[in-house]
């Protein structure tokens, strides 16, 4: 993750762009209190199941935007990040 993320950061500044600070959205909260509240025997089903959905939204998102995004620095990050997420 940290590769990832400093690999788009980088691409950021090349582009010109500064990214917002991140912060974590309503169904993220959500997704964090309901791994804290999961009993020990959901623990890891719950985690599991968060992980693979989380990891399949992103590598959505990376492909759509290496494909059609408007930023050239962040198309290539995208499509460096693909195989990672993949993995």
């Amino acid at each position: 993750h940290t590769d990832t993320t400093n690999g788009v950061l980088a691409a950021a500044k090349r582009a010109g762009i500064t990214p917002p600070p991140p912060v974590l959205d309503q169904r993220h909260r959500d997704l964090i209190t309901q791994l804290m509240n999961a009993e020990d025997a959901q623990f890891d089903r719950t985690y599991w199941q968060q992980q693979q959905q989380s990891h399949e939204a992103t590598l959505a998102l990376m492909q759509g935007y290496a494909a059609n995004g408007d930023t050239p620095q962040l198309r290539a990050a995208a499509n460096a990040t693909i195989p990672v997420v993949q993995m």
